[in-house]
């Protein structure tokens, strides 16, 4: 409800499945709050914690004025014991863009990658991978890797800005 300012109210429309007869579910916190605690666009498909009382809101639910404890995007960590089944297209999502982000081909990535391990703040947010390659990979692959932290280790992150 307004753009960016920090007082203004921002509508989070929350996935939301019921046979109740609510059409939608909203967290609607200031757009400060929100930024805050990393809800944006880019927390789509996250899982949102809330603890605070549902009250009707229009055609549906929502959950307001939470403190600062109230409410908070579970670390990406966890979203393979949650969601296990999901885990392989993650996965997968994820080799192909180590594999673009190391100028490498999908190919190249796993015949000469030995290892990768997230890189996750105090906090819990991913933020990268450590990409671990094997003492055998040719320099010639090595020099097109990006982000390289020592002989054959890159540490790879992608930061999202906005939407481009």
């Amino acid at each position: 409800m307004g753009e960016g300012k920090p007082w203004n109210m921002q509508m989070t429309r929350i996935e939301y499945r019921s046979d109740s007869g609510y059409k939608d579910f909203y967290l609607k916190m200031s757009v400060q709050d929100s930024v805050e605690h990393g809800i944006d666009k880019t927390a789509v498909g996250r899982v949102l914690l809330m603890y605070g009382p549902v009250v009707e809101s229009g055609i549906g639910l929502a959950i307001t004025d939470l403190g600062w404890g109230e409410f908070a995007l579970l670390p990406a960590k966890y979203d393979v014991v949650l969601y296990p089944d999901e885990t392989i297209e993650y996965e997968s999502t994820l080799e192909q863009r180590l594999a673009d982000m190391t100028g490498l081909t999908l190919e190249e990535l796993e015949e000469w990658m030995e290892n990768e391990s997230q890189e996750i703040t105090d906090d819990g947010v991913l933020i990268g991978h450590i990409v671990n390659f094997r003492t055998t990979t040719p320099a010639a692959i090595m020099n097109r890797v990006v982000g390289r932290t020592g002989e054959y280790t890159a540490n790879v992150g992608v930061i999202e800005l906005d939407d481009e």
